[in-house]
């Protein structure tokens, strides 16, 4: 019997503290919220592409919450329309977050991964806002309407245009060191 109650107390618990975090929704679509854009920072990208939304209680906690991949042509718009639990984050005060984004239905751990991978890719600046999930039972998580949030997708140059830059930097040492 003890054990039973042990069980069911630390159950308890361990749900309450759960639906106390604060939830997030990766979500752009009703407000003015950033979109992802093409390399130029001004076109919305109308593409396929990948988010992956980090968040925290601050900028050195970053975690992976979820991923969203678009279909084509939804022009930089973000929905998943789920709500994100963020760690370590009370719901209702205020979470730190970053976007991490990928051409087509890419997902990678970093920007620096998908660039490896010859991958368009890009990171949002970390913003910080108020989540959800207050009250009983817990509300939604607050939607991403931080209109500051830009994602730039950047193309990754090509391993030969490195190799040239690498040539003439050294055809420029040559010469300097003949003078």
């Amino acid at each position: 019997m003890k054990k039973l109650v042990v069980t069911l107390l630390a159950s308890l618990a361990l749900a309450s503290s759960v639906l106390a975090q604060g939830t997030i929704n990766l979500n752009n679509l009703l407000g003015p919220g950033g979109l992802v854009y093409d390399s130029n920072g001004t076109t919305p990208y109308n593409q396929q592409f990948t988010v992956a939304l980090y968040g925290g209680a601050s900028a050195g906690s970053l975690t992976l919450l979820g991923t969203f991949t678009s279909p084509a042509g939804l022009s930089g718009i973000i929905f998943s329309g789920n709500d994100y639990i963020v760690p370590g984050v009370t719901a209702g005060s205020v979470g730190t977050f970053q976007l991490l984004g990928f051409a087509g239905a890419n997902a990678f751990s970093s920007v620096a991964a998908g660039q490896a991978a010859l991958v368009k890719s890009g990171t949002s600046g970390i913003w910080t806002q108020a989540t959800g999930g207050t009250g009983a039972p817990p509300g939604p998580g607050t939607d991403m309407l931080n209109p500051a949030v830009v994602l730039a997708l950047a193309p990754v140059p090509e391993p030969t245009t490195l190799a040239l830059a690498g040539m003439g930097a050294a055809a420029v040492l040559v010469f300097r060191r003949r003078k």
